[in-house]
């Protein structure tokens, strides 16, 4: 992973953030955010294939199984065939049964989140506003400057 990055995903707390934040299965606001970033993804995907000059760090939130459970987890989109896109894990699971880094090939009805920058503002990051009125407010207000909200 390119030193920018990995350095843009440290600070905006997108890599290995602290505390993991819980939702339910059910939780109305997070399907809401999903239902967004879902119908969203067909834009994202023509920006991930020819991106403007100022659109940079493109990221994707998968939902993984563990157990009865899911996981999400923010990974780099690598390379998309039809329904089928392969990923690198940039967060650190909490399932060991993945690794920060991890390459694997998820479904695209497995996203449920994305995330761009342009001209140093990010785009999308759904679940990440949701979680964003979770954080101690000098934290959210650190993460929000640096998103440029």
């Amino acid at each position: 992973m390119a030193g920018w990055f990995r350095s843009f995903l440290e600070r905006s707390g997108l890599l290995d953030p602290d505390p993991v934040e819980q939702f339910a299965g059910d939780d109305a606001a997070m399907a809401e955010a999903r239902r967004q970033a879902q119908a969203g993804l067909a834009d994202y995907w023509a920006r991930f294939e020819a991106p403007a000059d100022d659109e940079e760090a493109f990221i994707v939130k998968v939902s993984l199984p563990w157990g009865q459970a899911f996981e999400t987890i923010w990974a780099v989109p690598r390379a998309r065939v039809a329904n089928l896109v392969t990923v690198e894990l940039i967060n650190r699971p909490q399932n060991r049964a993945h690794q920060l880094g991890k390459v694997l090939d998820v479904f695209e009805s497995d996203i449920v989140d994305w995330a761009y920058r342009r001209a140093g503002v990010l785009q999308g990051g759904f679940s990440e506003r949701l979680m964003l009125d979770r954080m101690p407010p000098k934290l959210a207000a650190a993460k929000r400057a640096d998103y440029g909200w």
